[in-house]
C-alpha cells in the first residue's frame, strides 16, 4: 500500500509539473519544431520528386545472357518502357522524346509495362498520340499497370491498340520463328 501512495504521489507531481506555464510553452515550442521539420522534409522530398519526374530520361542498356536462347536470336535488342505515367505533368512532348529515344535505339521489340498514363484516354488522346510512330521489327507490346486501372484500362487497351500496341492479358505471343524463338507473355 505504501508502494501505490508513493507512486500516486509522484504521479500527482509529474502532472502538476506537467501543466505549469514553463512546459505548456516547451511543449508548444517543440511540437511546432517537429511540425516545421515534418512539413520541410515533405516539401524537400516532393520537390526532389517532381525534379526527377521531369529530368532527363533514365536509360540503361542491360546484357541478358541466356544459356538457351537460340544463337540466331543472339543481339536481339528489347526496349522496356515503364512507368512513363503521361498525364498532367508529362505530355506530349515527352512522350514524343521517349519514342526518339527508344526509336535511335534500333529496337526488335518495344515492351511497355505498365503505368503508362494518369488519365482517360479522352483526356490523353493527345498526349500519347507519338506512341504509333514507335518501331521494332518485332512489334510493340503492352501489359497493363495498377495505373491503367485506376486511368479506365477497358478504355484504354482499344485506344493503344489504335496506335499499332498490341495489349497482352494474360496470353502469349511467339517472336520470331522455328528454332530462333521464345514466347514472349503479358499477365495482367
Amino acid at each position: 500500500l505504501l508502494g501505490t501512495l508513493a507512486c500516486a504521489d509522484v504521479a500527482r507531481a509529474a502532472g502538476r509539473a506537467a501543466m505549469s506555464p514553463i512546459n505548456a510553452e516547451r511543449r508548444t515550442f517543440l511540437a511546432r519544431l517537429l511540425g516545421g521539420a515534418a512539413a520541410a522534409i515533405t516539401t524537400a522530398a516532393g520537390a526532389i520528386g517532381v525534379r526527377a519526374a521531369l529530368g532527363p530520361i533514365a536509360g540503361r542498356d542491360v546484357r541478358v545472357r541466356l544459356a538457351r536462347l537460340p544463337r540466331a536470336l543472339d543481339g536481339l535488342t528489347i526496349v522496356q518502357l515503364t512507368d512513363l505515367h503521361v498525364g498532367p505533368t508529362l505530355g506530349r512532348a515527352f512522350v514524343a522524346e521517349v519514342v526518339t529515344r527508344t526509336n535511335a535505339l534500333t529496337p526488335d521489340l518495344v515492351a511497355i509495362t505498365g503505368d503508362l498514363v494518369d488519365g482517360s484516354p479522352e483526356r490523353l488522346q493527345d498526349a500519347v498520340a507519338p506512341l504509333a510512330e514507335l518501331r521494332a521489327r518485332h512489334g510493340v507490346y503492352f501489359v497493363t499497370g495498377n495505373h491503367e486501372y485506376y486511368s479506365g484500362a477497358d478504355a484504354w487497351l482499344p485506344a493503344l491498340a489504335r496506335l499499332g500496341i498490341r495489349t497482352l492479358r494474360n496470353e502469349r505471343v511467339t517472336i520470331g520463328a522455328g528454332a530462333a524463338a521464345f514466347d514472349l507473355a503479358g499477365v495482367d
